[in-house]
């Protein structure tokens, strides 16, 4: 059991570049297994779309749950 238990929710966003974000999503596993071919496709279509946006960028929301207690 614990006590004192505290939860804290951060939420955050990264704006990101066609490049910055490819970056990233070069680190998910779904994008890792898919064709070469597909994976050229997905990041063609994310440079064609961003370079039409005045600025450019897409927006990412991230979030994370803290969770701190006293064990009894």
């Amino acid at each position: 059991m614990f006590t004192d238990v505290v939860v804290r929710r951060f939420d955050w966003e990264i704006r990101y570049t066609a490049e910055s974000y490819i970056r990233l999503l070069e680190t998910f596993s779904s994008n890792l297994t898919m064709e070469p071919w597909q994976r050229d496709r997905l990041y063609g279509e994310i440079r064609r779309r961003l370079a039409v946006r005045p600025d450019g960028l897409v927006r990412r929301h991230w979030g994370a749950v803290l969770h701190v207690a006293r064990k009894r």
